[in-house]
């Protein structure tokens, strides 16, 4: 980013974020919720099935010789209704929370530069390659004449950075708050260089991350994010920021309007929304070719849950406090559409378990409340998957012989047991035959 042209447009500005998240708590029944896709075979309690349905396999069968069949009568869970967001006429925007995945997204998403934002990943292959915890600083650096050179160099091209000076001597730490408060692109290339050898060897540990991670349309050249080459689209970005939020070391540095360091003393974060309503992250960028880019994040309590809710946003021409307003508006639009359901009750059926080698079966409960809060046309597929029953000869009701989970594009959301209704005689010897 570059640290003049951002002078002045750095705004504050509330902000209303939306949460998802499944937990197993209290509620009632799924009917009542409005939600669709739980079925079950006609006369299992709790659930009903339209004519002519029939149980559909579940995702894993057991194996061995004490392990039933386990199928599922769930079909896709979702909120009714849909989601209406007002994306900002320019560039593009994502609304992510981890776990769970995107709450909605401007329908032109491809690759553009992403200027500083590039540092998220910088720090990432840094702190996978050289962790710290706690307070625990590192490695302790000594700048040289040479790191003072490539300090003017960046002042003269009015890049972002951080002044440095002979015979300074800086951690770590103090590097990567360097490179993700004042966004210095000096840090970055040190760090790359410590990590990899090179800005070229570093770069391709990049581009592996992104391609590890999913992010198909995600590209490095350096890990500054000075050229235009760097690109990647809000969802990304989003998805991105999530993964970082999640490393403790870097969740704290970005939570900082301000850090001081040895030589340059008080450096300030050119992210506007750090400190309003609950934001404590993630970074900016700015570059010509990328105009006004923005990822952020910030914890919402539901219930008795505390949510990480991410926004992005790129290409934003009127600047990072345009930027910022462009995320809040599209966020407290999510979040007036909130919804808070019970999606299965205790004992409810939602399977069954059959004994191949008899025939017998035992309908599949589930223990406990699921409940969720979610948003409209959430989707959410069920998932069920075997538990051996440790040593026993037979399945005793109440018995946990499966693990319910259910799933969104963002991963699993949240798992409940199964329990057997009924006993189940333990296969035969031999069996299978």
């Amino acid at each position: 980013m570059r640290g003049r042209r951002l002078g002045g447009v750095l705004g504050k500005g509330r902000s209303r974020f939306i949460v998802a998240v499944l937990t197993v708590a209290g509620g009632a029944s799924l009917a009542a919720c409005g939600l669709s896709g739980a079925s079950a075979p006609a006369g299992h309690p709790g659930t009903t099935a339209p004519p002519g349905s029939s149980p559909a396999p579940a995702s894993a069968v057991g194996t061995g010789r004490a392990m039933p069949t386990l199928q599922s009568y769930l079909g896709p869970l979702r909120f009714p209704g849909s989601m209406s967001l007002p994306f900002p006429p320019t560039g593009e925007s994502a609304v992510y929370i981890p776990g769970l995945g995107v709450v909605g997204a401007s329908p032109d998403q491809r690759p553009r530069p992403i200027a500083s934002e590039t540092k998220v990943m910088t720090a990432l292959i840094v702190l996978r390659d050289h962790p710290l915890s706690g307070s625990d600083g590192g490695p302790v650096f000594t700048m040289t004449m040479k790191d003072k050179i490539a300090w003017l160099n960046a002042a003269e091209n009015d890049d972002s950075n951080v002044m440095v000076e002979p015979g300074e001597r800086i951690d770590e730490r103090q590097l990567l708050e360097a490179l993700l408060v004042p966004s210095a692109d000096n840090a970055a290339d040190y760090l790359a260089r410590w990590d990899a050898g090179s800005i070229a060897s570093f770069v391709a540990k990049m581009n592996a991350e992104a391609a590890a991670l999913g992010l198909a349309r995600t590209r490095y050249v350096d890990p500054s994010g000075v050229s235009p080459g760097n690109v990647s689209t809000a969802v990304e970005q989003a998805v991105l920021a999530g993964v970082a939020m999640a490393n403790p070391t870097l969740r704290w540095i970005v939570d900082h309007a301000s850090l001081s360091l040895p030589v340059a003393g008080r450096v300030w974060n050119y992210n506007p929304a750090i400190g309003t309503d609950g934001i404590v992250g993630v970074k900016s960028g700015f570059i010509q070719a990328s105009q006004a880019c923005l990822v952020t994040a910030a914890w919402r309590s539901v219930g008795s849950r505390r949510i990480l809710v991410i926004s992005s946003t790129l290409d934003q021409p009127l600047g990072l406090g345009e930027a910022a307003l462009v995320d809040e508006a599209l966020l407290e639009a999510a979040s007036a559409k909130l919804v808070s359901r019970t999606l299965l009750v205790d004992g409810q059926v939602v399977g069954r378990a059959v004994a191949r080698w008899d025939g017998r079966t035992s309908a599949l409960r589930v223990s406990g409340l699921v409940t969720a809060v979610g948003w409209p046309g959430l989707v959410l597929q069920a998932r069920i998957t075997p538990r051996r029953p440790g040593t026993a000869t037979a399945l005793a009701a109440g018995s946990p012989i499966g693990l319910l989970r259910l799933v969104s594009l963002g991963g699993t959301v949240t798992a409940a047991d199964l329990v057997l209704d009924r006993a189940l005689p333990a296969a035969p010897s031999g069996w299978p035959p």
